[in-house]
């Protein structure tokens, strides 16, 4: 009798088990915390890096700008890993290309290059991510339509690409096709690309600016509206921490708090309650002191307060249906805005990011949201449709994924379920470059490098695990049950 009830009892205990992981499965796909890091949006195109340092990609593809090794007329909605690599740091979406910095500092780039915005001197469109120069020691980048800025650790500022309007500022209107230095000053610390016209931020708090000034988007108060070649004082303020340039206009929040708007306001895009005319000075937006992050699209405007409520103004779609704009702002409606407008009630937003005509943002918990234009499926939701208001962007790596191999050629991994030691034995003497473990949610849990015999689990709970393996040029993902 007693062995007949240890039977039943293993028998429910199995059950229970097998229940268990069938919930979990069938959840993963509502499984999302902690898997984004940078994330950029383009025109139809947006580019993200998880937490575990590799990079993704989605939307329209006609200049490469997918960094997939393919160009073509066409659109992924859903979303892809480019190369295999695990140590990109931060990325930025030109208008139909793509720049990101490594961890060791170096810089690549892909995508358009006819105006030489990559920066490799061959003004070459690029299907892959290529290695600009040798430097190892870059640190922001900022990718424009035409024209790319980006900082070093040592301070100094540099610009390449697109320069008929001074947009370089190197004092000259020359395209570059190289990373070019801007001055010799080394106190530089924040930078932004609009359309055609460039910001920056000493350590002083100074904010220069320089190029296209035809909607007083550089805020010099220059009555004529002319040019710059050359970066230029905005006014004398010594306290400006957070810049933000979008098609012909500009936002920045003080040390105080405050936020500022300058430029074109055909869309109420300043925020200043008008819809119309331009401002060629900065000028305070409201009497808030508590704005913390800004992000500028074409025609619309985004803004992260301090107690994380999310905020956003300017072009939401006109009441119109056809408007490629709507639902920008994210508000459920497709009114245009022309002050910050409350996004939602939630209170846990971060980042905020603006494409062209949708948005981004991302939340404490490391899950990402988008809204607005889907037309190439730049908005990473799986779709082609417009969204109205924020909605999930599900994490890349998720055991519902058809991408794994249960049996690896040259590779026994095992045991699986495993309680401590995860045993790796290589028959075919691979080299294995790394393997790397994940959580369901796309969390980086651990990794090791150079045919590692033996991956010790012993500190990690109980789950369902991603194995991800890189040996000799390929990619092998493996689930793996910790007991």
């Amino acid at each position: 009798m007693m062995k007949r009830i240890t039977t039943i009892r293993q028998f429910l205990r199995s059950v229970s088990l097998f229940a268990a992981l069938f919930l979990i499965q069938n959840s993963i796909a509502q499984t999302t915390s902690g898997c984004w890091k940078s994330f950029s949006s383009g025109e139809l195109f947006s580019l993200a890096i998880t937490s575990n340092g590799q990079l993704w990609s989605w939307g329209y593809n006609n200049f490469a700008q997918l960094g997939l090794g393919t160009q073509s007329n066409s659109s992924k909605s859903t979303k892809s890993l480019i190369g295999t690599d695990s140590d990109w740091k931060v990325v930025d979406a030109g208008s139909e290309y793509g720049m990101a910095i490594k961890d060791n500092g170096t810089l690549w780039g892909w995508g358009a290059n006819f105006s030489g915005m990559l920066g490799d001197g061959t003004g070459e469109t690029r299907k892959s991510p290529v290695q600009i120069g040798a430097d190892a020691n870059w640190s922001k980048i900022s990718a424009g339509v035409l024209n790319t800025l980006a900082l070093k650790s040592d301070g100094t500022l540099w610009a390449w690409g697109r320069n008929n309007e001074g947009q370089l500022g190197d004092g000259t209107n020359t395209i570059r096709a190289v990373p070019t230095q801007i001055g010799i000053d080394t106190d530089w610390t924040e930078i932004t690309t609009g359309e055609r016209h460039c910001l920056a931020i000493k350590t002083d708090g100074t904010l220069w600016a320089w190029g296209s000034n035809g909607n007083g988007q550089l805020g010099l108060a220059d009555n004529l509206f002319s040019d710059k070649n050359i970066p230029t004082q905005v006014g004398t303020a010594t306290n400006w921490k957070v810049i933000s340039a979008g098609r012909n206009f500009t936002l920045a929040i003080k040390n105080d708090g405050t936020l500022w708007s300058w430029g074109q306001n055909d869309f109420g895009q300043l925020g200043n309650g008008f819809s119309f005319g331009s401002s060629d000075v900065p000028n305070q937006i409201g009497a808030d002191t508590d704005w913390a992050s800004i992000a500028t699209g074409d025609i619309h405007s985004m803004a992260l307060k301090t107690n994380g409520t999310r905020w956003a103004w300017g072009s939401n779609g006109n009441d119109s249906n056809s408007s490629g704009s709507a639902g920008a702002l994210g508000d459920t409606t497709k009114t245009d805005k022309n002050i910050p407008t409350k996004i939602g009630t939630d209170n846990d937003w971060k980042k905020p990011q603006a494409g062209d005509y949708f948005s981004f943002c991302m939340k404490n918990d490391g899950t990402l949201w988008s809204n607005g234009r889907n037309t190439a499926g730049e908005l990473g939701d799986g779709t082609a449709v417009a969204r109205l208001f924020p909605t999930l962007v599900s994490c890349p790596i998720s055991l519902t994924t058809s991408v794994f191999n249960d049996e690896i050629p040259g590779l026994e991994i095992y045991p699986n379920p495993v309680k401590d030691i995860l045993w790796i034995k290589n028959s075919d003497d691979l080299y294995i470059d790394r393997i790397s473990v994940f959580d369901i949610s796309g969390n980086h849990i651990l990794t090791k490098n150079e045919n590692p015999s033996q991956i010790n689990l012993e500190g990690v709970e109980k789950g369902i695990y991603v194995l991800q393996i890189f040996s000799e040029g390929k990619s092998y993902r493996k689930k793996i049950i910790k007991e």
